[in-house]
């Protein structure tokens, strides 16, 4: 089974707001607690794994000189004088990484910010969310706590673009944004029920997924996935009855230009498969695996026509996964371990933190969440304490010097 972890049940929104305890914080908790539990992402199924797996599916314990990485904490960079914690959202692939900065008030004052060269800058209140490459932020602003309890909103600069919510609905926030711009929305009403929007040009269209994904999911904490890419090619899951762990769940991709709606099949061995985001080159990253004993699951990508190719095969239980468009995979939140590992290519699977130069002693890379197109990293130890990992040994784009953004 794929159970994601009690602890982190938080999203980058609630990061912030969980570090204050005031009435509408506490509101919107409970309410996003709530949402989060529809999707059965707290349903717990224990399986006893068997520790031993075969020998072409081992971790290597050698290091891939082109992958080194520079460790950053953000608990320790310098942070502007008025604030007290930041928690990143995004890192672009000029390796800028965007978050939101909050202080002790009753509030948490949040403001969107951006890191770069140790370096903040505030821009402006909101909770950060996706960021494309253009520095537009996929984020969200506080409501009332009564009718409105989030409200998505595009933030640029000093610029904020509150996004409309649909005529019932109470609770808005931005799944994914691709780099033209276009927004993938949800909006929630009372009752919890979603409706999706794409967001473009201060216009909002409904999303008619039609029959052939009649419920569909992003399994994904909030604001940590790349479900739309910059063709407006969305990729998910499409949940069998009532929840995501029923034989006969599917991925599925659907392109939003033609409404043309592809499900992307388990392997034969399986009964399950997950759709976890789609790149820029249109394959769409997930899980094929069962949810009996033995357990198992095959990591890898589904093609433009819906043919899946495994990365990696184990028998270990991960909860979730993120990609770049050079297909660098990162296995992580892994259930009974506080390591995260990178796939750079079919059959190998590195754990990160040997390929770390300056690790502090004890440092653990439980959840990585984002990772950009030259295979830099932003994530959170099991402690709650978030980390950049910045690739070297590279003649990449991502280099501070050479943002000119």
């Amino acid at each position: 089974m794929k159970p994601l972890l009690n602890k982190q049940l938080t999203h980058h929104y609630l990061r912030i707001t969980a570090q204050n305890y005031s009435q509408q914080e506490e509101i919107y908790l409970t309410m996003t607690h709530s949402y989060l539990s529809r999707f059965r992402w707290i349903l717990i199924f224990m399986f006893w794994l068997s520790p031993l797996e075969a020998k072409a599916q081992q971790t290597q314990h050698y290091s891939y000189k082109q992958y080194s990485y520079k460790f950053v904490s953000f608990s320790q960079v310098k942070l502007p004088p008025e604030y007290t914690f930041f928690t990143p959202a995004w890192i672009t692939d000029r390796g800028k990484v965007y978050g939101s900065l909050s202080d002790n008030s009753a509030t948490g004052n949040p403001h969107i910010a951006v890191y770069q060269k140790g370096t903040f800058t505030v821009l402006q209140p909101g909770f950060a969310g996706p960021t494309n490459n253009s520095g537009t932020v996929g984020g969200s602003v506080s409501g009332d706590g009564i009718n409105v309890l989030l409200q998505a909103a595009l933030f640029k600069k000093n610029n904020v673009e509150i996004i409309p919510l649909q005529p019932g609905y109470n609770f808005s926030f931005i799944w994914s944004l691709n780099d033209p711009g276009t927004a993938l929305v949800e909006s929630d009403d009372t009752d919890g029920k979603p409706t999706y929007t794409l967001y473009r040009n201060s216009t909002s269209t409904q999303l008619n997924f039609g029959p052939t994904i009649p419920r569909p999911n992003f399994l994904a904490f909030i604001g940590e996935g790349k479900f739309i890419n910059n063709q407006g090619v969305i990729a998910g899951t499409n949940a069998s009855n009532v929840n995501s762990y029923t034989p006969g769940t599917t991925g599925f991709r659907f392109d939003t230009k033609t409404g043309q709606a592809l499900l992307l099949q388990p392997l034969p061995t399986d009964t399950l498969a997950w759709g976890l985001g789609i790149n820029n080159r249109g394959e769409v990253l997930g899980y094929s695996f069962v949810a009996t004993n033995p357990y198992h699951e095959n990591i890898g990508v589904w093609d433009k026509k819906g043919v899946f190719h495994t990365y990696f095969y184990e028998t270990i239980s991960s909860n979730a996964l993120v990609f770049n468009d050079n297909d660098l995979i990162v296995i992580t939140l892994v259930e009974g371990q506080n390591i995260s590992y990178l796939i750079p290519q079919p059959g190998v699977r590195l754990n990160i933190a040997d390929l770390v130069t300056n690790l502090p002693a004890g440092q653990d890379l439980q959840n990585i969440f984002c990772i950009n197109n030259n295979g830099s990293m932003i994530g959170v130890d099991s402690k709650g304490s978030y980390f950049l990992l910045k690739r070297i040994n590279t003649n990449s784009l991502d280099d501070d010097s050479l943002d000119q953004s």
